[in-house]
């Protein structure tokens, strides 16, 4: 146990007073520690820095494959678009052939209804009625069918999921977060 006099000559007795040597020996260990401590922030540091333009990198990425699926989805869709506007072409095209046909049918028989009227006799007129009655039904029945096959067509985009949908969840899906590991993390 050591002693030290006070200035008034009383003397305390040093309990936990380390000796000289192992005073040494702790100071040393101890700016060892926070030197490596020291080292071990700078080079976190560096990490931190340098995470910052990995983070940049992973966004030009996440930012290009985005904008490889739109211009896929966009290539899509123009592609779908066209292919049934091309449909939907063909469809008024064959309609508009079959009324063009039914049409000119329509004339054909007027103009030999105007002939017979005047160059034909009673039996010419009741026979050409007889074949312009069957016209008639014909012309009727493809009619009915083009009536009934009359369509209000356009062609739109249709979202299965909805695009705000979409947005939200892009919107939502990176967050950044601060990855702290423990001393016992570095052995």
């Amino acid at each position: 146990m050591y002693e030290f006099e006070k200035s008034d000559g009383e003397t305390y007795a040093a309990k936990n007073i380390l000796p000289e040597k192992i005073v040494d020996e702790k100071l040393n260990q101890l700016d060892q520690q926070l030197a490596e401590i020291l080292k071990h922030d700078a080079n976190e540091r560096s990490l931190v820095v340098e995470s910052v333009v990995r983070v940049t990198d992973y966004l030009q990425n996440f930012q290009a494959m985005l904008e490889s699926v739109v211009n896929f989805l966009k290539t899509e869709v123009i592609s779908q678009s066209e292919m049934q506007n091309c449909v939907l072409l063909q469809n008024f095209d064959t309609r508009q052939t079959s009324i063009t046909y039914l049409r000119d049918q329509i004339s054909t028989d007027r103009d030999s209804i105007d002939a017979i009227k005047q160059h034909g006799n009673d039996r010419h007129v009741f026979l050409l009625r007889r074949k312009i009655t069957k016209e008639i039904r014909d012309i009727e029945s493809r009619t009915q069918q083009l009536n009934q096959s009359k369509v209000a067509s356009n062609i739109e985009v249709v979202e299965p999921t909805p695009v705000d949908n979409i947005a939200r969840t892009i919107k939502g899906a990176l967050r950044v977060q601060t990855n702290v590991r423990g001393a016992e993390d570095y052995g």
